[in-house]
């Protein structure tokens, strides 16, 4: 467990996640030092896509939805929305259209599959359009998977 987002998440977006330290805390916007390294080696912030499996899924949410520039996606493996609440007021302009991937398992026990789709459903509210997958497998990464990864990549860079 990441030690900014101890806790556990609830099971819908519409429900208040207060995490015991950091999240709450830091600054809603990617670390700047990440993007500032990405520059210094070539890579335009519209080339750069934030991925991430369970809560790193929420973080790159998080970060990437809040981010004052255009990134070229957010890849959400296994996870929910943090601060699904917040998003509205604190999202970036340059956001509003950044391409959004999400999947999860239908059987996932650590994020359960509603609390995934309540995720998926706060994105859609406010105008986001998810590519979402469901796949037949517990809190997990399946070959399917990975084949529509590589296919929303190539589509997205």
């Amino acid at each position: 467990m990441m030690p900014f987002l101890n806790g556990t998440p609830p099971a819908s977006a519409s429900e208040t996640f207060t995490p015991t330290l950091g999240l709450v805390n830091r600054p809603p916007t990617l670390d700047p030092v990440a993007v500032t390294r990405e520059r210094e080696r070539g890579i335009e912030p519209g080339r750069i896509v934030l991925a991430g499996f369970s809560q790193g899924g929420a973080i790159a949410l998080h970060t990437g939805l809040r981010h004052p520039e255009r990134l070229a996606g957010i890849l959400a493996l296994s996870t929910y929305l943090p601060l699904a609440g917040t998003l509205e007021a604190e999202r970036s302009a340059a956001s509003a259209e950044v391409p959004v991937f999400m999947a999860h398992g239908l059987h996932d026990e650590m994020i359960g599959i509603e609390r995934a789709l309540s995720s998926r459903d706060a994105l859609e509210a406010l105008g986001y359009a998810p590519a979402w997958h469901a796949y037949p497998m517990a809190h997990a990464v399946c070959e399917e998977e990975v084949t529509a990864i590589a296919g929303w990549l190539v589509r997205m860079l």
